[in-house]
């Protein structure tokens, strides 16, 4: 199916709207599904291929988990965490996004293409098992405190804003 007649998989919180854990994961699960039907080695994603795609989802995916398993946990979310490992003071000191961007994508220049698609699994597979452990009330209850760029008006809406960000970049694929 072509990509640009593939369905809207995010779910939109309207105010008064019942936020739910079974319609999170339904969506988390359609969008894991697009990014599979549309990464591949070959394809390219406003300059990126296959795999700094992925591992540029990876890193976010493991973020959005990080602060799902905090959440479940009641509790914040160390660096290691959210980012894999301790950030230099510099990485900290990042807040250009492409900037942020090409750092992630050097930490994993060496990945292979396979390599890099099972990282992106595995944190993929992480949200899902994280939100999992979440209730309705939870994924309903204001976004996370940290980190603080991360806020949103539902923890729910930090799933959606992952699932966007796969929807962007599924939606950027050209074939060579």
């Amino acid at each position: 199916m072509p990509l640009h007649h593939a369905a809207k998989v995010v779910q939109q919180y309207a105010p008064g709207m019942r936020i739910t854990r079974v319609e999170t994961l339904a969506d988390l699960e359609q969008a894991g599904h697009l990014v599979e039907q549309c990464v591949r080695p070959d394809g390219t994603f406003h300059g990126w291929d296959g795999r700094d795609v992925l591992c540029h989802l990876a890193v976010y995916a493991r973020l959005v988990g990080a602060v799902m398993r905090s959440t479940a946990e009641k509790r914040l979310p160390t660096s290691v965490e959210l980012y894999g490992r301790e950030l230099t003071q510099e990485e900290q000191a990042l807040t250009d996004l492409d900037a942020i961007n090409e750092a992630q994508r050097s930490e994993y220049a060496a990945l292979s293409y396979d390599e890099g698609l099972a990282f992106w699994r595995a944190m993929h597979a992480e949200v899902v098992a994280q939100v999992a452990r979440l209730s309705d009330v939870q994924l309903a209850a204001p976004g996370p405190a940290a980190p603080p760029n991360w806020s949103r008006p539902h923890l729910a809406d930090v799933a959606s804003a992952l699932i966007q960000h796969y929807e962007g970049h599924m939606a950027t694929e050209h074939r060579t």
